[in-house]
């Protein structure tokens, strides 16, 4: 800010010099797990379907990387999240682990899953969380502070020590979702014959912004500027350079927009280092994986706000500046948004058959953006599907508590008509969406939601529980204290019938249903019973006086 211009925040900077991504890291230590819960969407990567397909992958990789190294195959395997957030995709992702290792006859495989961020409140969050207890007690779970940016070293804290002191022998994996958009990146736009420098100014709408607590990140405005660089002698990094200078003769005559994604680069350089070049990473981002795409779009593309800023990632840099170094990589080769990819160092894919036929089965060719685009499909046209289309689609979402979320009002809704065998699948089915709801007061109160469910078939008993467990998970809320107040009332339980018609009131005082059996339970006269009786009577009385005056 400047006593001239007290809403600006930085004049024009390159890209990657700019104040925005300690802004953004800011603002994520500040609001810690309520940036999920009321601003950032994280759907498509932080569901069971991915957590699942990921760990296809991995425990694909593991397998064949035992074979590889028979000398190492006893040793521990060490998994580094970056960016971990609010922790949904680690908890599909190591129910997911464990199943497929029994799966795979990797049972007795050792490893520690290390959850790191940027942002100590997530940490404690998920450190807390009982889900995970399990895995903390058999030490298969630790945590870390960890900038992506800047740290060299992972420190352990429930192990208390680095990565560095533990002498893995085995190769770090690492997984990366929706973090390589939001660190330091360069932007650079191939036109007519030249290459330009996009610079960066922030302004605020308002005066002052408060560039530490960053708590309005939606008042950021931005001011682009370019001007013509040389591509050969732009980095000091000459590995950079080469890359940058590579792209321009690929797209001949069309203009193009160009992302160099230096945070993501820095991170692989500062793992590169850790691990002696001995490191697997699979990462999921909004990005770019085929140069010649960056043809197709205009600066509208650059950069999305969506609770936060996100660029589009240069996946196919990031292959090339590992590449160059000794590394491998796998990119998703299609035109969705989201992308999946493998980078590989001290292994190369021509060696990993297996883990390279997985990737592209069950992440290239239909992954976590196209399984998105089924549910979106029956969010919006679920009316139309059959009882057996709706429980095909919970299974391919492995269960996943917000796809059961978006068919349950078509599951009740097409019940009355389903044979017993049918109802029967659907509750075997909601056993598993059960097993898989993240206790986290985010999304969906699906256990409210199944709780409806078996009270429809009469199966009290284990409604009850399940609006209990809403309570506990989801916090008060007055649909399930009303509905479990419905089933004591059923099972004459008075006392506890009538806390939670009361709790039910006190959270929604337009309940007239749960005030009436309130009145009801306490003996106390109900005077909205008595309106529609007076009600009645007054119309009765006008019409009297109106037939009266009509017949004189």
């Amino acid at each position: 800010m400047t006593e001239a211009d007290p809403k600006l925040i930085e004049s024009h900077v390159r890209l990657s010099h700019s104040k925005l991504w300690e802004i953004q890291r800011n603002y994520f230590a500040s609001m810690g797990i309520q940036a999920w819960k009321e601003e950032v969407p994280f759907y498509i990567s932080s569901n069971a379907f991915i957590g699942h397909r990921y760990a296809l992958v991995i425990v694909n990789f593991i397998k064949e990387w035992r074979i590889l190294n028979p000398l190492h195959a006893e040793e521990p395997f060490y998994l580094l999240e970056v960016g971990s957030g609010p922790g949904k995709f680690s908890f599909y992702f190591l129910k997911s682990l464990k199943s497929l290792l029994t799966e795979y006859g990797l049972e007795a495989q050792k490893f520690c899953y290390i959850f790191s961020d940027v942002t100590e409140k997530n940490i404690e969050f998920c450190r807390e969380n009982p889900c995970f207890q399990p895995y903390i007690q058999r030490q298969e779970m630790d945590f870390a502070h960890f900038n992506v940016e800047e740290d060299k070293d992972i420190q352990l804290i429930i192990g208390q020590k680095k990565y560095s002191e533990l002498q893995s022998k085995t190769p770090l994996i690492i997984i990366s979702n929706y973090t390589f958009d939001c660190i330091k990146q360069d932007a650079f736009e191939y036109e007519k014959d030249k290459l330009h420098e996009i610079q960066l100014a922030l302004r605020s709408r308002y005066k002052n912004f408060d560039t530490q607590k960053a708590l309005h990140l939606k008042e950021l405005r931005f001011d682009f500027h370019k001007s013509i660089i040389e591509p050969e002698h732009y980095y000091e990094n000459p590995i950079l350079n080469e890359i940058l200078a590579a792209y321009p003769p690929l797209f001949k005559d069309e203009n193009a927009m160009i992302m160099m994604p230096l945070g993501a680069m820095q991170f692989c350089d500062n793992m590169n280092a850790l691990t002696k070049s001995n490191f697997f990473m699979i990462s999921g981002d909004k990005g770019v994986s085929i140069p010649w795409h960056f043809t197709l779009m205009g600066e509208n593309y650059r950069v999305t706000y969506d609770g936060c800023y996100s660029f589009l990632v240069n996946f196919h840099a990031i292959g090339e500046y590992l590449k160059k170094q000794g590394g491998d990589y796998l990119l998703t080769e299609n035109a969705n948004n989201f992308k999946v990819n493998l980078y590989s160092m001290g292994t190369p894919f021509s060696r990993l058959i297996e883990t390279t036929a997985c990737f592209k089965a069950f992440v290239a060719d239909m992954g976590p953006e196209d399984y998105c685009y089924f549910f979106d499909e029956f969010l919006t046209s679920g009316y139309r599907f059959t009882l057996k289309s709706l429980l095909a689609f919970v299974k391919l979402s492995r269960w996943d508590p917000n796809a059961y979320a978006i068919v349950h009002e078509r599951i009740l809704e097409l019940l009355p008509l389903a044979e017993k065998v049918h109802v029967e699948d659907v509750k075997q089915e909601l056993d598993k969406v059960a097993e898989n709801v993240y206790p986290a007061n985010m999304g969906d109160d699906v256990y409210n939601m199944m709780g409806i469910f078996y009270q429809t078939q009469n199966e009290n008993d284990k409604a009850l529980a399940l609006y209990l467990r809403s309570l506990e998970v989801f916090g008060d809320k007055a649909a399930p204290h009303n509905n479990a107040a419905m089933i004591y009332e059923k099972q004459k339980n008075i006392p506890k019938a009538l806390f939670h018609y009361q709790k039910s009131y006190q959270l929604d005082d337009t309940n007239k249903f749960a005030n009436r059996k309130i009145h009801y339970l306490t003996g106390r006269p109900y005077i909205g019973a008595i309106v529609p009786v007076v009600k009645g009577l007054f119309i009765v009385g006008l019409i009297g006086l109106a037939l009266y005056f009509i017949s004189r």
